[in-house]
C-alpha cells in the first residue's frame, strides 16, 4: 500500500480519529514518517522518560497500578517478550494478593490465565458472537468470568460488547494477558493510555505502534543505561530523545518485490546488465560470425545462452525502453535479430540454465 501511494496509484491515510489531543494526533502522523522532529513536541509534554531498565520497569508497573486505581485503562508493551511476561506476570500477582485475581488459571505460552484477569483476543473469529451481536476480534479487551476444566473461558467485554465463551482450541494460541502485551498484539487495541518500554534494539513501526494506542496520552519510557546500550566508559548518556531519534532513523519496513528490484537494481546495475550483454553478444558473434541469421541459428542450437541473452535482454529493455530507443539514446548494442522472448527461464522446470 505505501508503494501504490507513493506511486500516486492510491490515496494514502491521513485520517486521525484516536487521539484526544490535536497536537498528538499531528504528532503521530510525524511517528509514522519517521519524523525525529515531532520528539521535541513528546518531551515538552513530558511523554518522554529514560533511565536503567528495573527503573523503567518500575515506573510501568507504578503507573499502571495508579491508573487502574483512577479508572484509566492502561496497556504496556514492550518489543519483547521476556519484558512483557515479567510485567504482566509483576501485575497479575498484585492482583492476586488484592484478591482480585484466583491464584491458579489455564496456561497460555508463559503467563497464567484465571478468573478476574484482564485478557486481550489475538485474532479475529467471526464465529465467536458475543450476547450483544458483536464477534471477537483481533485487540479486543475482556475480563474473565469464569473458566472450565477443559481450558475454555466464558469473558465479558471491557468495551460493553457482551459476553462470549472462547473454546480451548482459541485460548491456547490466541489469548494473552491484557496488562502487558508485546508490541506486535498491540495492533489494533485501543485504550485510554499506552505506555511503551523501548530501546535501541525497538524497530520504528514497533515505536509508532506503541504511541498510538491510547486516546488520552502516550508514554514512552526508553532505556538508557549504559548496561543495556553498551557505552564506552566515560561516555556520556543520551537522553531518551537521542535513543528515539536513533529509533526513528531505521528503516525495516517490509518491501514488494517491485520496490526491492528498484532500490537494487539502479543505474551501476544496469550497467553491469549491459557489459555483461556486450560480452554475450561478442561471444555470439565469434563462434557464429557477424551475419544475424547465423546468429539466430547458432542461437537456436544453443537454448541456454539464448535464454541468458533473453534475461538480460529483458532486464534492460524494461530500463531503457524498447531496442531501436536504447540504441538511438544509450548507445547500447541492437538486439541481433528478432525481439527477445520474455524470460522463460522463470518458469521451466529443468536445470537452472545459469
Amino acid at each position: 500500500f505505501r508503494l501504490l501511494a507513493n506511486d500516486g496509484v492510491a490515496a494514502e491515510l491521513t485520517g486521525v480519529w484516536r487521539f484526544i489531543n490535536a497536537w498528538e494526533r499531528q504528532a503521530s502522523l510525524g511517528l509514522r514518517d519517521r519524523d525525529a522532529n515531532v520528539l521535541d513536541q513528546y518531551q515538552q509534554h513530558d511523554r518522554l522518560r529514560g533511565g536503567s531498565r528495573e527503573e523503567m520497569l518500575d515506573i510501568a508497573h507504578r503507573s499502571w497500578v495508579h491508573a487502574r486505581e483512577h479508572g484509566v485503562s492502561t496497556v504496556i508493551m514492550a518489543a519483547d517478550h521476556a519484558t512483557v511476561d515479567t510485567l504482566a506476570m509483576r501485575m497479575r500477582a498484585s492482583r492476586v494478593e488484592a484478591h482480585q485475581v484466583e491464584p491458579a488459571g489455564i496456561e497460555v505460552a508463559d503467563q497464567t490465565i484465571g478468573a478476574g484477569d484482564e485478557i486481550v483476543t489475538l485474532r479475529n473469529d467471526r464465529r465467536l458472537v458475543t450476547t450483544n451481536q458483536h464477534w471477537v476480534r483481533n485487540g479486543d479487551r475482556w475480563r474473565v468470568e469464569r473458566r472450565t476444566g477443559r481450558g475454555a473461558l466464558r469473558v465479558v467485554s471491557l468495551d460493553g460488547r457482551g459476553r462470549v465463551h472462547l473454546p480451548a482450541g482459541y485460548c491456547e494460541e490466541h489469548i494473552a494477558l491484557a496488562y502487558a502485551v508485546t508490541l506486535h498484539k498491540a495492533q489494533g487495541m485501543t485504550v485510554d493510555r499506552g505506555i511503551v518500554l523501548a530501546d535501541e534494539t525497538t524497530s520504528e513501526l514497533g515505536l509508532y505502534v506503541g504511541m498510538t494506542r491510547g486516546r488520552d496520552a502516550n508514554h514512552a519510557l526508553v532505556v538508557t543505561d549504559a548496561g543495556e546500550l553498551e557505552h564506552r566508559r566515560g561516555e556520556q548518556l543520551p537522553m531518551a530523545k537521542e535513543v528515539l531519534a536513533r529509533v526513528l532513523d531505521q528503516d525495516t519496513a517490509e518491501r514488494s518485490a517491485t520496490e526491492t528490484l528498484r532500490d537494487t537494481l539502479g543505474p551501476e546495475s544496469y550497467a553491469r546488465l549491459s557489459a555483461q550483454l556486450d560480452h554475450v553478444l561478442a561471444e555470439v558473434g565469434r563462434y557464429a560470425g557477424r551475419d544475424p541469421g547465423d546468429q539466430e541459428m547458432w542461437l537456436d542450437d544453443h537454448e541456454q545462452i539464448r535464454r541468458l541473452c533473453d534475461v538480460i535482454g529483458t532486464a534492460l529493455d524494461d530500463h531503457f525502453g524498447r531496442r531501436d530507443r536504447r540504441h538511438a539514446e544509450t548507445g547500447l548494442p541492437r538486439w541481433p535479430g528478432p525481439e527477445p522472448k520474455p524470460p522463460v527461464m522463470m518458469l521451466d522446470t529443468g536445470p537452472d540454465p545459469w
